[in-house]
């Protein structure tokens, strides 16, 4: 049998590894922060043309600010930078990408690029975006395959062209995968109602519920992992389902001897869970999963591994045909007598 498409695409040349960054979309009360972040980022490029203007670089800043269309970028629980993607029909439109100087030079804005670039082959996109005229980022989105499209008194012109081989990655049945929003939380509290339940009584486990909360919101799991998470919707943008990836945590890295400092680095699937009304024929787990392996390979892993438990094992043909390989049980994982089943899937 002819593996997925998505299980066969080539994978792209990789930079420098820097640990998974989570998106978070900002709200208004962010807006202070993002001005000082942008001036701090853009003062070295601006001061070299002389046109460093705090006061200027403000009140550009907030006469556009959106912020549904704004995301922190979160590396180990600190802002490192944030970005601007406005979504259009047939392209992204990149208006910002800002790294603090703490967080430059380390892999993390290519990931970031790269990221943003396997969102519009997901959707048949083109990305443009302008760079300040002389300044360093004109190189960096040199490397990532931008290529010249005009130019302004200040600014070059970018464009990413639309892939080849780009093609929306799920059936329109399958909604459209973006990262993360404030407005999907309700919908996901209820798909994970639906799940979340203990094994015996079939009753809602509110506490972990809670602790999926709280991920979802950008803090720590109990392993001291940050979660990025994707979400499936419908046409009218309510939540179908989510998808998190994160590093593995001590027990399923030693359950399969993964090299988590290395180049064959690995993240995890979690929180796996579909609305039940669209479980079966839409193809939204799949669609999930090709886009989290997207995520994955855009951010220098190698490997995505999986585990699941007795309270899922409705699941368990899904990731027995997907995934190359099954490693056997972690005994005990979920409690005494609860095991987990793993599988993991080269990239």
């Amino acid at each position: 049998m002819p593996l997925p498409r998505f299980l066969t695409m080539p994978r792209p040349p990789l930079a420098r590894l820097a640990p998974l960054a989570l998106f978070r979309q900002t709200l208004p009360s962010d807006l202070d922060h993002l001005v000082a972040l942008r001036i701090t980022a853009m003062r070295p490029s601006l001061e070299q043309i002389g046109r460093f203007d705090p006061q200027r670089a403000r009140e550009r800043f907030t006469s556009g600010f959106v912020p549904e269309v704004t995301f922190h970028i979160m590396q180990a629980g600190q802002a490192a930078g944030f970005f601007v993607l406005e979504r259009q029909t047939d392209r992204l439109r990149l208006r910002h990408l800002y790294l603090h100087p703490d967080f430059q030079h380390g892999g993390l804005g290519a990931q970031v690029l790269r990221r943003i670039l396997a969102d519009a082959r997901r959707h048949g996109c083109s990305v443009q975006l302008a760079a300040l005229r002389d300044s360093p980022a004109n190189a960096f989105y040199q490397r990532h395959g931008f290529v010249q499209a005009g130019e302004g008194e200040w600014d070059i012109l970018y464009e990413h062209p639309r892939s080849a081989a780009a093609t929306a990655a799920h059936a329109p049945e399958a909604g459209v995968i973006r990262w993360l929003e404030h407005a999907d939380l309700p919908a996901l509290d209820t798909i994970l109602r639906q799940h979340v339940r203990d094994l015996h009584d079939g009753s809602v486990v509110e506490t972990e519920i809670a602790a999926i909360r709280q991920c979802m919101n950008g803090e720590r799991d109990a392993d001291g992992r940050y979660r990025s998470y994707l979400v499936a919707h419908d046409a009218q943008g309510v939540a179908l389902g989510c998808m998190a990836l994160s590093g593995p945590d001590a027990r399923i890295s030693n359950h399969l001897a993964l090299d988590t400092q290395g180049q064959g680095s690995a993240l995890e699937l979690l929180n796996v869970f579909v609305h039940r009304d669209a479980m079966r024929g839409r193809g939204i787990g799949r669609a999930l999963l090709q886009a989290a392996c997207d995520e994955a390979r855009a951010a220098g892993a190698t490997t995505v591994v999986v585990n699941s438990g007795p309270r899922y094992r409705a699941s368990w043909g899904f990731y027995d045909h997907l995934f190359d390989a099954s490693h056997g049980m972690m005994m005990d994982y979920y409690g005494a007598g609860r095991h987990a089943k793993v599988w993991s899937m080269a990239l």
